[in-house]
């Protein structure tokens, strides 16, 4: 697709090395990237050096500049260090369980960033409930679909917007009572938090000089039909799955407590808690079946890994086959619309 552009446009991209979810992703970027002039993407998490080579070749047949900095650990701060090297003017911030259908929307929004102060966003809570309705508050957003805060996702603007804030676009803690935030004109009643970006959220709403656009992507649930339905796709919060240690990857154990490590309780008590693992098992499988790594490279040890990394949550989460299959009929065409 031609396109005539005024200034650059680039797309960021943390990664945490599952190399399966990450293919989907560049399959699926392959059909929009026509309408972008660059895509970084940092690895944040260790992970095994033939692994960090083929993520990395993967990467690099998109001409994407790709960075493996371990040490950085949490999306927010992987964020801070891709602002701080990308050289285009426009940037859009994107997860892997992201999805587009259509390029002509990517270049609507990127136009609409191109308009001084404007930023496409879109909207989520993710803070403390007693910080939320400060800021609903505060900021006099509506209360019909009052989400303040932003995720780090389809999210478009100018660079400099971001550099307009503290540049910490990770999560943010309030230890304590008593604790003056001059962005909200309050005070903490008591120890809070904020998840990833939601911080700059609030900076960038203090400024009062920006205007937001909000977007609604299509979330994946049950009885939705993610095909049809809207050009902008979010999976749904599955992107945070796999992290594995180093020097326990080649002895066949992708995590010394598969449980543990991804921060799920073990077994989970949740019902619900339950039911989201289950769903993101579906997502998973669907991943790695179509897109397992070539026998012939280096890397090809990590699927027997990866499955059976996935068939231990499984099990020791007490997740069904029976509780796994709306997921993957759920996601199943989507995958279909990727790979064909």
């Amino acid at each position: 697709m031609d396109k005539e552009l005024d200034m650059k446009r680039a797309v960021l991209l943390p990664v945490i090395g599952d190399p399966y979810q990450l293919n989907v992703w560049l399959t699926n970027f392959d059909t929009w990237s026509s309408v972008v002039d660059k895509l970084y993407v940092t690895l944040n998490h260790e992970v095994d050096d033939d692994l960090v080579t083929y993520i990395s070749d993967e990467c690099e047949k998109r001409n994407a500049t790709f960075h493996y900095i371990p040490s950085i650990g949490t999306h927010g701060k992987a964020l801070t260090q891709l602002v701080s090297v990308v050289q285009e003017e426009l940037i859009m911030l994107i997860e892997m369980d992201n999805l587009v259908f259509d390029p002509n929307k990517i270049d609507e929004l990127f136009k609409v960033a191109e308009t001084p102060n404007s930023v496409v966003v879109y909207r989520r809570s993710s803070a403390h409930p007693e910080i939320l309705a400060r800021a609903i508050a505060y900021f006099k957003i509506p209360t019909c679909g009052g989400e303040p805060n932003f995720w780090p996702s389809f999210f478009f603007a100018h660079k400099d917007i971001l550099l307009d804030t503290d540049q910490h676009y990770d999560s943010k803690d309030f230890t304590e009572a008593g604790l003056y935030i001059k962005e909200l004109d309050w005070t903490t009643p008591s120890p809070q938090g904020m998840d990833t970006f939601a911080w700059t959220s609030v900076q960038l709403r203090s400024k009062n000089k920006y205007t937001f656009h909000n977007i609604t992507p299509h979330a994946c649930v049950l009885g939705t039909n993610p095909v049809n339905a809207n050009p902008l796709i979010h999976v749904g919060n599955a992107s945070g799955a796999i992290a594995h240690h180093k020097e326990k990857s080649r002895s066949g154990e992708l995590w010394k407590d598969p449980i543990e490590r991804i921060g799920l309780i073990h077994p989970p008590q949740d019902a619900h808690i339950k039911q989201d693992y289950a769903r993101k098992l579906g997502w998973w499988r669907l991943c790695f079946e179509a897109f397992p790594i070539p026998q012939d490279n280096a890397a090809a040890y990590f699927n027997d890994i990866y499955k059976h990394g996935l068939d231990c949550i499984a099990s020791q989460s007490h997740i069904s086959e029976n509780e796994t299959q709306p997921y993957t009929e759920l996601y199943r065409p989507l995958l279909s619309k990727v790979t064909n």
